[in-house]
C-alpha cells in the first residue's frame, strides 16, 4: 500500500482541502496509507479545517502538524476560507481546537520510524515546510538531518508547483517563499514530479459541494472563496492529490528525464537530461477528471 505524506496551505484557497478530502477517502478506503499531514503556513485554521474534514469523512488517528518555527504567511488572508468552518465544526463537536505540534519535528519521527525508500511526499503549497525539513539537524529525534531523512524514505515527491507552459509565469507555490523554492527545487538531490499550475486550471471542480450537507467543512471553505456565489474552483491541487494516490492510469502523461530550475521571480525553466519529471495530460479527459475530482470531495 502506498504511503503519503502531505503538506498544504490551505487557507487562502480551497483546492488544499478538496485534495485533503480525496487523500482522506483514499485513506478510509484502503487505496494509501496516509503517515502525516503538515501545513506550510504559520495561520493554524486551516489545519484546524483539514483536521474537520478528516473527522467528517470518518478517518481518524493520523497526525498533524502545524508550522510552529516560523511565522510566515500568518496573517488574516492566509485563513480566507478556514476560520470560519473550523469554529463552527469544533463548536458543534463542543471540543477545543486540536493540540498544535510542530510539523517538521513530525516528519523527522515518521520518516526516522519508517526507514525505508517507499514514502509519496505531496506538496500542494509554498515549500516552506519541505525547506525547513532539508535544514534541519540532528536531535533528539534522529542523529541524521532532515536531507538525509528524505532522501532515504522519499520514493517521489509530488510538487504542486511551477509552470510548464510559459517561462513568463511566475507561479505562486514555488515564490511565495522564495528562498524555500528556489533550495527545493534548484538544490534538492531527491527527484521531484511536478504538476505545473496549468494543469489544474483547466479542470473546474467543486459543482458537487453545492448539494452536500451545510455544515460539512469543505463546502464552505469553497463557498467562502467566492463570497458564497459559487462552490467552484480551479483543480490544481486535486490534479496533485490525484496523481500521487492513482499514478499516471489511463490520465497522465509523465514527461521524464526532465532539468528543472527556478529563478529569483519564480519563473520555470527547464530542459532535457536531468533527475526530475512533471504532467500534462489530453484535455479530452477535463470531463472525466472534474466527474473524479467531485466524486473525490463528495462528504461521504
Amino acid at each position: 500500500m502506498k504511503k503519503i505524506i502531505y503538506d498544504h496551505d490551505f487557507g487562502a484557497d480551497c483546492d488544499d482541502g478538496g485534495a485533503g478530502a480525496m487523500l482522506a477517502k483514499a485513506h478510509r478506503d484502503g487505496h494509501v496509507k496516509v503517515l502525516a499531514v503538515t501545513q506550510a503556513i504559520a495561520n493554524p485554521y486551516g489545519q484546524y479545517c483539514m483536521e474537520a474534514i478528516f473527522d467528517y469523512l470518518g478517518v481518524s488517528g493520523i497526525p498533524f502538524g502545524y508550522n510552529l518555527e516560523n511565522s510566515k504567511f500568518s496573517g488574516d488572508v492566509y485563513h480566507l476560507c478556514t476560520k470560519s468552518p473550523a469554529e463552527k465544526y469544533y463548536a458543534a463537536k463542543k471540543k477545543p481546537f486540536p493540540e498544535q505540534q510542530s510539523g517538521i519535528r513530525l516528519l523527522r519521527k515518521v520518516l526516522s520510524e519508517n526507514n525505508r525508500k517507499d514514502i509519496t511526499l505531496v506538496t500542494t503549497g509554498m515549500l516552506t515546510t519541505v525547506y525547513g525539513l532539508c535544514l534541519s539537524g540532528p536531535d533528539d529525534i534522529s542523529p541524521k538531518t532532515g536531507l538525509e531523512l528524505l532522501a532515504e524514505n522519499i520514493e517521489e515527491y509530488v510538487l504542486g508547483g511551477a509552470n510548464f507552459e510559459s517561462e513568463d509565469v511566475r507561479e505562486y507555490n514555488v515564490r511565495a517563499d522564495i528562498e524555500a523554492g528556489m533550495y527545493v527545487v534548484n538544490q534538492a538531490p531527491f527527484p521531484i514530479t511536478y504538476v505545473g499550475s496549468e494543469v489544474g486550471f483547466y479542470i473546474i471542480s467543486g459543482q458537487i459541494l453545492a448539494d452536500q450537507p451545510e455544515d460539512y467543512p469543505l463546502r464552505e471553505a469553497f463557498y467562502a472563496v467566492n463570497e458564497g456565489k459559487d462552490c467552484t474552483r480551479f483543480s490544481w491541487d486535486q490534479a496533485d492529490m490525484h496523481y500521487a494516490i492513482f499514478g499516471p492510469g489511463d490520465f497522465w502523461e509523465v514527461h521524464r528525464n526532465i532539468h528543472v530550475s527556478i529563478d529569483s521571480e519564480g519563473h520555470t525553466f527547464f530542459r532535457p537530461g536531468g533527475k526530475d519529471s512533471y504532467l500534462s495530460f489530453d484535455h479530452k479527459h477535463i470531463d472525466r477528471l472534474r466527474e473524479i475530482f467531485n466524486e473525490g470531495m463528495r462528504a461521504v
